[in-house]
């Protein structure tokens, strides 16, 4: 982890991954949202599944709260935001090594 960049966000901290560096190049953000689906039954009264999800792109939406750090452009929509925050969450970002791209320690 000596190679890797730790963004402050908030109360809590967004760690990157120095194998994103030739994702996440100069003019790219790395955007993480919070997603929801359905959940497992059928019923109206079943809570969502809520998910974070990782892309990477040049332009973030506007609502979007930005954070930079050692050349790297983190966009983070409201509900990461507020969770990373108010739960003092240390967030792990990577890429493995078959192109995926993860997100370990968040929860939504």
């Amino acid at each position: 982890m000596a190679d890797d960049v730790t963004i402050p966000v908030g109360k809590g901290r967004v760690i990157i991954s120095r194998s994103l560096m030739s994702v996440a190049t100069a003019g790219n953000y790395i955007i993480l949202e919070a997603k929801s689906r359905p959940g497992p039954c059928n019923d109206k009264d079943c809570q969502p599944i809520f998910y974070p999800e990782i892309r990477i792109s040049q332009v973030p939406d506007d609502s979007h709260r930005l954070f930079a750090g050692e050349g790297y452009m983190l966009a983070l929509d409201g509900a990461v935001f507020n969770a990373i925050d108010r739960d003092r969450q240390t967030v792990t970002v990577k890429r493995s090594m078959t192109g995926k791209l993860s997100v370990h320690g968040l929860s939504i």
